[in-house]
């Protein structure tokens, strides 16, 4: 046809002219051959071609851009094509980040219902490197969802990655763990959960993921997960014994250190199990010969600390006596050593190896693995006062309080050893003290609580009972402080003030929309009511308004119907048990059957109530044969 032979005459004159040293009149002459057929593939190639021999990059990348765009609305997939090549154009050789973006934007606007996965990913690394995460969280999360078989892995760490830096942690984790219930081997992708769930802090989470990716690391990398998940059950989770079966696990591999054992007899120490932790403490201590002093002297503390808990104390001094013989600097020997010292009536070696430990502690500055310069000045008091030296002990005790003012860690610190030793009306102070050192709710809730329990325990009720109720008011859903409320408040006649405090805690739940804790705080307010005969009828109207939060609504029916015995109350009696039975399923077995029998018993009294009655027993006869109840 005429056009065909102009297309191919146009060619070999821009031919000519590349030959004349003309490139420019050659792009001119290709440019007509585009006007004319837009699509053809022959002359795109020959005018791609002419630019880049001359270099002219820039124009090579607005021509390609133009005429993507001219022809997009009837040849879209030569205009991606056509975008394509000029993004990597903008992005190899222009330097240009964003017109690269820009040209793979417009390539998945033009098929939106199937956006090319090249392009996608080319979004989501441009938009890492230009810093902005958010943007490259949205194409990434694109290219996730075309699920490339191959790729699917190094995909989904990178959005992981992009929503860490945009401080979306949690959506990081959740689309790392759809991958993993796919696709469980991938051990990058399971280091970075675990990374996620050390930062998250929720332990029993990261414990999960740890032995989930143990089976799929390699030597000592699958030892170290599984010591990694038992240190965190057995010290933060205090769960030795489920400590015990992922170091047993641990054991049994091959390559596995000897601190493996060393950490199983930790854990069967802690589990309560004296003989086996004793039994393979000695038995790597002997393997061990003299080699390797830092890891005898722990064994040798360890097994001392299973000797105290056996109630020898003898065999625990000798023990550590070997452990600080062997490292002198290990201030948990010297701690313990100290104290069996003293026990033993050894003042002079319980004085050494408490100065010992001071003086460790003071080059340390108080390192978080040593035990708390606190406690020790406790000790040194406590060895004083024994010794008839008032004015020293004076002096290590206003170091001990002295000393508790800089941390949290030290704070605690001084009260276990004041609890330890015994000393009451001491731990008061202290706790008085942290108080005022605190102001976050939940931590002065729970010194508060503590302090009611000291206080209570010194006789000083009045100061308890306020104590309580000022922890209550800051941790309402805390059962223990609730306990430690009504205790010091009904030893001080005073539970009408915990009854208000009850009060006003539910005015402010409710107010809040909360009525999981408006209902548990009714409840609780109820009960108090029952012990007073005399404001049972203020129960059962507080039972009532639990039930009006449709929360925890089978032990509202459970107080009511025991409430409505009380009283007398056939009518509110018999509504709440029929309400328990009609949700039977989710009841105990032995529970359902009691509350059975005991609807049968109520409605057989009446005349009115027997046809019911004889339903009723007949049904809890088939639940639960009990023929002499029956």
């Amino acid at each position: 046809s005429d056009v065909a032979r102009r297309q191919s005459l146009r060619l070999e004159l821009a031919r000519l002219h590349l030959r004349l040293g003309a490139p420019a009149s050659a792009v001119r002459v290709l440019r007509e051959n585009l006007e004319e057929r837009p699509a053809d593939a022959t002359t795109i190639d020959a005018v791609v071609a002419t630019l880049a021999a001359s270099e002219t990059f820039g124009a090579l990348c607005d021509l390609l851009e133009e005429h993507a765009a001219a022809v997009a609305s009837t040849h879209p997939e030569i205009a991606k094509g056509l975008w394509s090549q000029a993004a990597e154009l903008a992005e190899r050789r222009l330097d240009d980040l964003r017109r690269a973006v820009r040209d793979h934007e417009q390539i998945v606007a033009a098929s939106p219902a199937s956006p090319a996965p090249s392009s996608l990913d080319a979004l989501g690394r441009l938009h890492t490197e230009l810093d902005e995460h958010e943007a490259a969280a949205r194409w990434l999360a694109e290219l996730v969802a075309c699920g490339r078989p191959r790729e699917r892995g190094d995909d989904v760490l990178r959005l992981a990655n992009a929503r860490v830096a945009i401080g979306q942690p949690a959506e990081a984790l959740a689309c790392i763990e759809t991958f993993l219930a796919e696709e469980p081997g991938d051990l990058r992708l399971r280091m970075m959960q675990i990374e996620l769930l050390r930062a998250s802090g929720d332990l029993e989470a990261l414990v999960a993921a740890l032995v989930a990716a143990a089976p799929h690391a390699e030597g000592a990398a699958e030892s170290a997960l599984l010591r990694e998940a038992a240190k965190v059950l057995a010290r933060d989770l205090d769960d030795p014994a489920r400590a015990v079966a992922l170091l047993e696990r641990a054991v049994a591999l091959p390559e596995t250190p000897t601190a493996a054992c060393i950490d199983l007899a930790d854990a069967l120490f802690r589990a309560g199990r004296l003989a086996d932790a004793q039994q393979i403490a000695k038995g790597v201590l002997s393997e061990l010969g003299r080699r390797h002093p830092p890891e005898r002297a722990g064994l040798h503390l360890l097994l001392g600390r299973i000797a105290r808990e056996q109630g020898n104390a003898e065999e625990t001094q000798r023990e550590l006596e070997a452990a600080v013989a062997m490292d002198v600097s290990n201030p948990h020997a010297q701690l313990l050593l100290g104290k069996i010292s003293r026990e033993l009536g050894h003042l002079e070696r319980a004085e050494r190896a408490f100065s010992a430990l001071s003086l460790l502690q003071r080059r340390s500055g108080g390192a978080e693995d040593q035990p708390p310069m606190s406690e020790t000045f406790v000790e040194l008091h406590r060895l004083a006062a024994l010794r008839g030296h008032s004015d020293q002990a004076a002096e290590h005790l206003a170091a001990a309080f002295e000393i508790a003012q800089r941390s949290e860690r030290e704070a605690r610190g001084l009260e276990r050893a004041l609890r330890e030793a015994q000393m009451p009306a001491l731990l008061a102070q202290a706790l008085q003290g942290h108080l005022a050192r605190v102001t976050e709710p939940a931590a002065r809730a729970t010194l508060l609580g503590e302090s009611a329990e000291v206080l209570g325990a010194l006789g000083r009720h009045d100061e308890a009972a306020l104590a309580a109720l000022q922890g209550v008011a800051l941790a309402p859903e805390d059962a223990s402080l609730h306990a430690r409320a009504a205790l010091a408040c009904s030893r001080t006649k005073q539970l009408d003030r915990y009854a208000a405090s009850l009060g006003g805690l539910v005015a402010t739940a409710l107010g809040a929309g909360d009525g999981v804790l408006g209902c548990t705080l009714l409840l609780r307010l109820g009960e108090l009511h029952e012990m007073d005969p005399a404001r049972l009828d203020e129960a059962q109207a507080t039972y009532a308004r639990a039930e009006d939060t449709g929360e925890n609504l089978l032990e509202v029916w459970r107080r009511k119907a025991r409430l409505a015995a009380r009283r007398g109350d056939r009518a509110t009696q018999l509504e709440a048990l029929r309400k328990l039975v009609d949700a039977a399923s989710e009841l105990e077995a032995g529970e359902r059957a009691d509350t059975l029998y005991a609807l049968a018993e109520l409605e057989l009294r009446a005349s009115e109530t027997v046809e019911p009655g004889l339903a009723s027993l007949a049904l809890a006869m088939e639940n639960e044969a009990r023929p002499a109840r029956a």
